[in-house]
């Protein structure tokens, strides 16, 4: 299965802020998760779905509290790392991207499933031969 990705202008309307901004968040997401964001040939950064999503719940979190997060913290809450729910609508929120993410997975377990029965008739069909 072939994700879409998206360039950094791209994350920048989708978030509502500027590139420098992106940058920023993306920034924070690589220093929260320890996972580098894909860069292209040429050096730019290219954004996973799972990403955007990512940052698309971080910015949510951080227009919807009046706690004054700062980036890191908003997406250590977001991507699993802290969970502290403040209030029903946030605790809703979160619990939609753990939701989220957990369709995400099983779809990606159905792909892999696939794959790998797709993969054994080959070989079978290879070993008949």
């Amino acid at each position: 299965m072939i994700e879409t990705t998206h360039s950094p202008s791209e994350v920048a309307k989708l978030l509502g802020l500027t590139e420098a901004m992106v940058r920023r968040y993306s920034d924070a997401m690589e220093s929260v998760t320890g996972v580098k964001v894909t860069r292209e040939a040429r050096g730019g950064r290219v954004y996973s779905q799972s990403e955007v999503r990512g940052l698309q719940a971080a910015r949510a979190l951080l227009e919807a509290t009046d706690t004054h997060l700062s980036i890191d913290a908003a997406l250590r809450r977001v991507l699993g790392q802290e969970v502290v729910i403040s209030s029903i609508g946030e605790g809703a929120g979160v619990l939609a991207l753990i939701l989220e993410r957990l369709d995400v997975q099983t779809a990606m377990i159905a792909d892999l499933q696939r794959d790998v029965g797709r993969l054994r008739l080959e070989l079978q069909s290879e070993r008949d031969d």
